[in-house]
């Protein structure tokens, strides 16, 4: 049997993309609370993702989504890792409010923010 690289290719990326879904769920969390929320992304999908940052930067401001709004259309798939919005309850201030109650709305959590950086 002959398998060339370019007819294994894209089902290899699909399974190094599934391994890294699985590694960002297991990996440690803050309090241990497993708030991780992880996606695959392909095809049309990754076509909306970046039309959605070229509306973010339209929105917003923030250039630099251009570019990685231009990169991700040459790619395979997009891993995609964030958490639900909740808050650790250590009123550790990290996010700029004194206590988690006290905290804005639509203010992460800065251990969600670790949590996403670990995974």
């Amino acid at each position: 049997m002959i398998l060339n690289e370019r007819d294994a290719r894209h089902e290899h990326i699909l399974q190094v993309a599934r391994q890294m879904m699985t590694a960002a769920r297991t990996a440690p969390k803050g309090k241990g609370i497993d708030i991780i929320e992880v996606a695959l992304i392909t095809d049309e999908e990754i076509k909306q993702l970046s039309d959605t940052m070229i509306a973010m930067v339209e929105e917003h401001g923030m250039k630099f989504f251009l570019r990685d709004a231009d990169n991700i259309l040459s790619a395979e798939c997009v891993v995609l890792i964030g958490t639900r919005e909740q808050t650790q309850g250590l009123n550790c201030g990290h996010c700029g409010f004194a206590t988690c109650a006290g905290r804005t709305d639509g203010v992460p959590c800065a251990l969600n923010s670790i949590d996403v950086g670990i995974a």
